[in-house]
């Protein structure tokens, strides 16, 4: 009595199987041959499936940092001041979690933590203020003068 077509593809699959579970480095290796090989083809696969699925990704993100959150911390210090969250965290003991201009507590700030604030001209890691603070910098664009007569106009119209 002849196999079924099912049967047959069946039996092929688990011989597959018990041959890629035996020979695990040799898939392994061939595997990263073909990442290497196919990144263009890789990368354009990946950009469709995200388009299609954007509501997924986007929740799948939203889990993921909401369980990961040091992960993305230190990734986003690393990235944006290249420093490390043991920098950061050493800064935050060092000011006594407050505030470098206003001397608020993290805790007392709106988003309960302190930003690291830098010059962007050179880049330069200046110290941690509460968002005010660094907004107020940001908004001036650094410039001092600004300050002094925001200073002065605050000081004529009190």
């Amino acid at each position: 009595m002849s196999k079924s077509f099912e049967e047959k593809y069946a039996a092929q699959l688990a011989r597959s199987r018990e041959w890629k579970r035996k020979n695990k480095e040799k898939v392994a290796a061939y595997a990263e041959i073909w990442r290497e090989a196919n990144k263009e083809h890789r990368k354009q696969t990946k950009s469709k499936w995200d388009a299609d699925n954007r509501e997924h990704r986007k929740e799948y993100n939203k889990e993921y940092k909401t369980k990961n959150p040091e992960y993305f911390k230190r990734k986003h210090l690393s990235y944006s001041y290249g420093i490390s969250l043991e920098e950061y965290d050493r800064m935050l003991h060092n000011q006594n979690c407050r505030c470098a201009v206003c001397g608020k507590h993290a805790e007392e700030t709106q988003r309960k933590r302190l930003f690291v604030d830098h010059s962007h001209a050179t880049g330069k890691i200046r110290a941690l203020l509460c968002q005010q603070c660094n907004t107020a910098i940001g908004m001036v664009n650094e410039d001092t003068d600004v300050l002094f007569a925001l200073v002065a106009y605050l000081n004529e119209h009190r």
